[in-house]
């Protein structure tokens, strides 16, 4: 690192800084043998902090290397130049006259290295010196006066308005100091507020005048009498105060009254969910109340909930509250920010937070929900669906649905159906228990349906769709009969292939039941939009499969969702060769199929 140079035009800075490091000895002399080698190491790091800040003022980009290669130059110009002198002298006693060059300006500010081995400098030095057990402390304290005294420079830079504000918060950081309240994750508290432990008088401390008796006996009558007055005066007070509600702090002004912080509370889980039957908790919250509790349980331990703050007096809402309010909220088709913030006892803002919360919360279990089968789950899957069709290699269902949205903040135009509303796509893989595998929304950033297909069935195995989507030999589709008539075979592949259908055919509508949200999801921000209907698929895989068939069979009006008469999917163009091969596995399996019926 190269030391810049000591130039004749910055002398007072020079001087200055010759002069700060002339005050942090613990750069220059030998430590103590008293002294530990971390004190040591703390007090030089903490010097070269200062002097770092000190040479910022003509340097910026400065560094703490750069510090020390200019206090090397320092050490080494001084010593050089006590050897000159020491040799000019020399050579003066045997009568040997040769001129001694001139000293750089700055030499004679160095005196005070001109005994490296000393322990500290003299009184010259403007330094406190103490005894070996005091030289420790009082060399942090000398050097904490000099750390305060380099700050002096960087608040003269300040306009006067920014130099009260930052006075102000020096000032309430060292009340928090006082107080013990600093800490790693600082501010938490309000230091400039300090509780004070306060009791009402007892019976025993009154006298027959309701005054409190004082312990001491030595103060003038006098000086009783207003402590007394002062004790009337705060027994009154403290008659006055509802010790559940209210604290007295000590500012710096007074004391004053702090409203203390209490739990939320919502009367409508405290006085009816806590009445509900298993079946009534179902049908409002769209779940059973043993998955709820699972839920709160796994959401109590991330950061997001145990980091959260209260604020107007109030505690950090609670984990279920949390968890029922959103549930509510999708479970409910019409429902408004203001219904599930009355119903919960919760200010708008505050519900806008727990829904958000909680929806980011449960997006982060996605990879634990949403588990694509290994090669032995694949094989319980084809014979699964070998129990359902004729078609060997199976291991999975694909469809989709539209989810109506209001006109969305970007890009409309892409969202707008035929009908001239606005829908988000939402396809999906399902396994043989109805549970999503994956989800796809058609929406930038999303994965891509069909090469999740074909990563998840390589060449050994299938999916089948309806004929909505390209026919891929990982993805095998039903006969159209459009041009031609159909085959005896391909109408047998079409037989087998609608025979799986059918069972899955109102996987989606399942879905929009429990959580009616989905029947018309009202933000018109898409990356909402989309975080809520990936945690609706979530939750549908989290319930147990018998509380849908619970929800089914109390749903006595049954909504057939707008979009589930006619799905419209679009697909870029696909290579002519991979249709080909689509087709060709196709037409194997009918052939298949119909050489096993001739049987």
């Amino acid at each position: 690192m190269t030391a810049p140079e000591i130039l004749i035009e910055d002398r007072e800075f020079w001087n200055q800084f010759i002069d700060l490091y002339r005050n942090l000895p613990e750069l220059w002399s030998k430590p103590t043998n008293s002294e530990q080698k971390q004190v040591s190491k703390n007090l030089r790091d903490r010097a070269y902090a200062i002097l770092l800040r000190k040479f910022r003022e003509i340097d910026p980009s400065v560094t703490v290397d750069s510090i020390k290669a200019v206090l090397k130059q320092l050490r080494s110009t001084y010593r050089a130049e006590l050897s000159k002198k020491l040799q000019y002298t020399r050579n003066a006693t045997t009568g040997c006259t040769i001129p001694c060059s001139p000293s750089p300006w700055y030499v004679d500010a160095l005196s005070f290295l001109k005994s490296p081995n000393s322990d500290r400098p003299d009184d010259s030095n403007d330094y406190i010196v103490t005894t070996h057990s005091d030289q420790v402390t009082d060399g942090v304290r000398e050097d904490l006066r000099l750390y305060c005294k380099s700050l002096t420079n960087e608040f003269l830079k300040l306009s006067d308005t920014q130099l009260r504000y930052a006075q102000a918060h020096v000032e309430r950081i060292l009340r928090g100091a006082q107080l013990g309240a600093l800490s790693s994750d600082w501010p938490k508290t309000d230091p400039s507020l300090e509780e004070v432990s306060y009791r009402t008088p007892e019976p025993s401390d009154m006298t027959e005048n309701g005054e409190t008796s004082t312990l001491d006996t030595n103060e003038t009558p006098k000086a009783k009498g207003q402590m007394q007055s002062t004790a009337r005066k705060a027994s009154h007070e403290a008659t006055m105060i509802d010790s559940k509600h209210f604290m007295i702090v000590r500012l710096p002004s007074g004391t004053a009254l702090r409203r203390q912080c209490t739990a939320h509370k919502s009367s409508y889980i405290d006085n009816v969910v806590v009445n509900y039957s298993e079946t009534e908790f179902l049908e409002n919250f769209r779940i059973g109340r043993n998955t709820v509790h699972k839920l709160c349980q796994h959401l109590a331990k991330m950061g997001c909930f145990q980091q959260a703050k209260g604020h107007g007096g109030y505690a950090a809402i609670g984990v279920e509250t949390n968890v029922l309010a959103f549930l509510w909220f999708l479970g409910q088709e019409k429902a408004h920010y203001r219904d599930v913030a009355e119903r919960f006892d919760l200010s708008l803002s505050c519900l806008h937070d727990v829904i958000w919360r909680v929806c980011d919360a449960l997006l982060l279990l996605k990879p634990t929900v949403f588990v694509r089968p290994n090669e032995n789950r694949k094989q319980l899957l084809v014979d699964h669906f070998a129990k359902l069709c004729a078609i060997p290699g199976v291991i999975g269902v694909v469809d989709g649905t539209h989810i109506r949205i209001d006109k969305p903040s970007e890009n409309p135009n892409t969202y707008l159906m035929h009908k001239r509303y606005y829908s988000l796509q939402l396809q999906a893989i399902f396994d043989e228990n109805k549970q999503f595998v994956d989800v796809f929304v058609d929406y930038p950033g999303e994965p891509d349906l069909l090469t999740a297909v074909r990563e998840l069935c390589t060449d050994q195995y299938c999916i089948l769709g309806s004929d909505s989507y390209p026919c891929l030999p990982q993805l095998l589709v039903p006969y159209r009969g459009v041009a031609e008539p159909l085959t005896e075979g391909q109408i047998m592949f079409n037989a087998q292939l609608a025979a799986v259908q059918k069972v899955y055919a109102n996987t989606f509508t399942m879905v929009k039941q429990r959580f009616r949200q989905l029947y018309h999801l009202k933000s018109r921000q898409l990356s909402n939009v989309v975080k809520l209907i990936k945690v609706c698929c979530m939750l549908h895989n989290l319930a147990p499969p018998e509380e849908m068939a619970l929800l089914g069979r109390n749903n006595t009006q049954q909504k057939i969702p707008f979009s589930d008469t006619g799905y419209v999917f679009t697909y870029a163009s696909k290579s002519e060769a991979i249709l080909e091969l689509g087709k060709q596995k196709r037409e194997q399996i009918c052939a298949y199929l119909q050489t096993d019926a001739s049987r």
